[in-house]
């Protein structure tokens, strides 16, 4: 089971939107503990937040291997990948050491105060706050599963 502590390798290839699921496919066989692919997106000008997924435009197939992954298994992914029958191009493959992020901790810089309504405050417990007058602030230690809706 992999640690924080662990060294982590991110694969990264850049791929025509119908070869997405293949690649993440076959990075899934070689090993990769995460594989996600993001779609070129074009975001629409309206409150919905409603886009729209480009098929004409270089989609990224991302996965997350972690040690040992050394150069000759790098070196095995980069040959299949590069081998694989593609329908479209494989514009770009890299293959580079994570830096390590404390997960722990990283989801935290996402939680902010919000005010609800006129004198309620909700407060990340980590974060100093002094109520105003007739404010009412409630202080919460979330945790990672809890979710706000944002």
């Amino acid at each position: 089971m992999p640690t924080p502590d662990d060294r982590w390798f991110e694969a990264v290839a850049r791929v025509d939107a119908r070869d997405a699921d293949l690649v993440a496919d076959m990075l899934t066989d070689a090993g990769a503990t995460g594989v996600s692919i993001e779609p070129a997106i074009h975001v629409q000008d309206n409150a919905d937040f409603a886009y729209e997924e480009l098929m004409d435009e270089p989609w990224t197939v991302r996965a997350t291997f972690v040690e040992p992954f050394d150069e000759a298994e790098q070196a095995a992914v980069r040959a299949t990948i590069e081998g694989l029958e593609l329908a479209g191009t494989l514009t770009s493959f890299t293959i580079a050491e994570a830096e390590p992020v404390d997960w722990a901790e990283e989801w935290k810089k996402f939680y902010r105060r919000q005010r609800i309504g006129e004198r309620l405050v909700i407060v990340p417990s980590w974060e100093e706050y002094q109520p105003a007058e007739g404010e009412v602030a409630v202080l919460l230690d979330p945790g990672a599963a809890f979710g706000t809706g944002e």
